[in-house]
């Protein structure tokens, strides 16, 4: 496995289109919480009254190997690709079995909710997010970087 287990799930029915195959956004929607859930672990917080921080996704590349069927056990292995002051780029594999099924990539901004605009992270989320990126061989981290975030590659 590349990267941290941070979500799995079930293909349900609601999935479903009428043509009885996956939504693409689906794929979308399953990494969608993998990076919820990677917020969570570099000491973010899910939005509240309170919360004044947050993680907004500003772009994202999504690619298809595999279809998911109803019923498929789905798992999401994620990997920080790189991240500076204010962004990260995160590679989500979509995992039907130890299959790809599909990979979503995210630009992500740390976002002030008061001033609305982009913000940097923490120091204690930046002291996270130096022990989360792997140490990646470069043909590894090439071949992760597919999408090359239209010039902003985040190392």
């Amino acid at each position: 496995m590349l990267g941290k287990r941070l979500y799995s799930t079930m293909v349900e029915a609601s999935w479903l289109d009428a043509l009885d195959h996956v939504n693409f956004l689906e794929y979308q929607r399953a990494a969608d919480k993998a990076s919820d859930q990677f917020w969570l672990e570099i000491g973010g917080e899910m939005p509240s009254p309170t919360a004044r921080l947050s993680f907004v996704i500003v772009e994202t590349y999504a690619s298809y190997q595999r279809e998911l069927r109803l019923g498929d056990a789905v798992v999401i292995d994620t990997v920080l690709v790189g991240y500076d002051q204010r962004r990260v780029h995160l590679h989500h594999s979509v995992l039907r079995g130890e299959e790809l099924a599909s990979s979503v990539q995210i630009l992500g901004l740390a976002f002030d909710l008061d001033s609305r605009r982009a913000a940097r992270w923490t120091p204690h989320m930046l002291a996270a997010l130096a022990v989360w990126q792997p140490r990646l061989d470069a043909t590894l981290l090439d071949h992760l970087m597919d999408w090359r975030l239209k010039g902003h590659a985040v190392v």
